[in-house]
């Protein structure tokens, strides 16, 4: 979600500073309709402003590869400016940046009757929803493996919370992150917060004493489109699109599905749309799991899927199988489907045993103790003993403090699945007190 949210954002952040590069302003919508736009008004592009603008993306490319570290946006946004200035831009139709508000905000507190507090609520929520989920999927998107420091949600809520109380008393638009100034930031080597608290100072300063210097000197927009050209340019994320394609079809569609609508709708559309289909993957993925049955290889003491190794070996009278997922009210009806059918293959056999492996099972809830517990006593009634294997401590736990207490036991609990076997060949249990240890 995160990969095709963050690919669609890029490509619309680049849509949205075309019009910059070319010096023309248009109606807008969404990309596709920009870009139609742009290049049916082709004849009315400013020339100038395209020359400044591919010569400032140039500028920010070419000389990394020679000499990195460098301070390349900073060093163009000045020449920028000094050129312009001296040969008046503005002159040539170039769309400039020449007067800023001079000084800092006043501190005023907020007046909201009451009765504009139940009304803002829902909008408020919605917007600290949206940007919460915004800041951590850029904050992902950005992180690398070598950073010190990773981002972690409950400090980014904190953040982004106190920054918007804060900002309310000097009438501050809702913040969050910033995919453009964030993606600058990042190309610019910025590795921590520190980087924020520079730059505000260099803000502070310019807001102050600097603002002047731009009445002579303005600074050309298209670098200032260049510059988040280039930086988010790295967001759009194809080799991890052809890789996902690959190596999950299923999770590609989600990345397809989030990218599509980001790109023909609009950011918080896509975000929304991604997070919601996120969450009904997990939801799908946890209430249809993957359950299998499991075969002895021979000469080892392993048992693997029946359906991926052909030469597993399968006894008539026991039926062993896996369940990869935690227990729980939304997968136990899949469960019992998919074992009772399990049982019904062998109703002309001499079925007498079920295994259940439960090593990959993290969790079990109460409506699903209870469905095990009607198994277990639907099999007693057909003469067939089940057994459990690999139960880990919260599961063993789960077990001890309700009704199949009674069940766990040295001839039903088993640390491992051969030990299972060998109880059945032989009525021996080696490993009984690790089967039925708890975490208390």
């Amino acid at each position: 979600m995160i990969v095709g949210y963050t690919s669609a954002a890029a490509l619309i952040i680049m849509g949205t500073q075309l019009e910059s590069l070319v010096g023309l302003d248009v109606e807008g919508g969404n990309v596709f309709v920009l870009l139609y736009q742009l290049v049916s008004n082709l004849s009315q592009w400013n020339w100038v402003t395209v020359g400044i603008g591919l010569g400032g993306i140039a500028f920010m490319i070419y000389p990394k590869r020679w000499v990195s570290g460098l301070p390349y946006a900073l060093l163009m946004l000045v020449l920028g400016m000094w050129a312009s200035g001296v040969w008046d831009a503005s002159s040539y139709g170039v769309d400039v940046v020449s007067s800023i508000p001079q000084g800092l905000p006043s501190l005023v507190l907020p007046s909201v009757a009451q009765a504009d507090v139940m009304n803002l609520i829902p909008l408020a929520l919605t917007v600290a929803l949206m940007g919460y989920v915004g800041s951590m999927s850029i904050c992902k998107s950005q992180e690398d493996p070598n950073d010190k420091i990773s981002a972690r949600p409950n400090q980014e809520l904190i953040a982004v919370g106190a920054a918007n109380f804060f900002g309310a008393f000097f009438k501050a638009f809702p913040v969050s992150a910033s995919f453009s100034r964030s993606a600058a930031f990042r190309s610019a080597g910025a590795l921590t917060q520190v980087s924020a608290v520079v730059s505000s100072l260099f803000i502070l300063v310019a807001l102050l004493f600097l603002t002047p210097y731009f009445v002579s000197y303005p600074l050309p927009k298209a670098l200032l489109s260049a510059i988040i050209i280039v930086s988010v340019a790295g967001l759009f994320k194809y080799g991890q699109m052809k890789a996902l394609f690959h190596q999950s079809r299923r999770e590609f569609y989600l990345l397809l599905a989030t990218f599509s609508i980001t790109l023909l709708l609009g950011v918080q559309e896509g975000l929304l749309v991604g997070v919601v289909l996120s969450i009904l993957m997990v939801i799908y993925n946890t209430a249809n799991p993957h359950m299998t049955e499991l075969g002895s290889i021979a000469g080892s003491p392993l048992f693997r899927n029946v359906t991926r190794f052909k030469d597993a070996e399968v006894r008539d009278d026991i039926l062993i199988f896996r369940f990869d997922a935690p227990l729980y009210f939304a997968n136990k009806d899949y469960f019992v489907e998919r074992l009772y059918a399990w049982v019904k293959q062998r109703q002309g056999e001499t079925l007498r045993y079920v295994v259940f492996d439960a090593e990959a099972v993290n969790s079990v809830d109460s409506t699903a103790i209870v469905m095990l517990q009607q198994v277990i006593e639907r099999f007693a009634k057909q003469d067939i003993q089940f057994y459990m294997t690999n139960a880990i401590g919260p599961v063993r736990d789960a077990l001890t403090n309700s009704s199949l207490r009674d069940y766990m036991c040295e001839r039903t609990m088993f640390s491992t699945v051969n030990d299972a076997i060998m109880y059945i060949d032989s009525g021996v249990n080696r490993h009984a007190q690790a089967a039925l240890q708890t975490n208390r």
